[in-house]
């Protein structure tokens, strides 16, 4: 089931936000995704359920396992995650 992010809108007073009862996080640049982990698979998707998990796997890789058991897919994927 797919749950569209709240876009930004901008306070009807003007004044930032300031409430000990939330956490809030600005972003003011880069991509934001949603991310699930659905019976064992993990998917990357923008705000519009747009699937774009093969555009990060690399970096989902590197993230997701800890020990991949062939050396030089380590350092390759290391070179290249580092070499953004």
């Amino acid at each position: 089931m797919f749950v569209s992010p709240m876009l930004l809108h901008k306070a009807a007073d003007n004044l930032p936000f300031n409430d000990e009862k939330w956490i809030t996080e600005l972003k003011l640049d880069g991509i934001r995704l949603l991310y699930t982990k659905l019976k064992g698979i993990t998917r990357l998707y923008t705000r519009h359920n747009n699937e774009v998990t093969k555009h990060y796997i690399l970096n989902f890789i590197w993230a997701n396992y800890k020990y991949i058991s062939i050396p030089w897919l380590i350092l390759n994927l290391a070179h290249l995650i580092c070499a953004k």
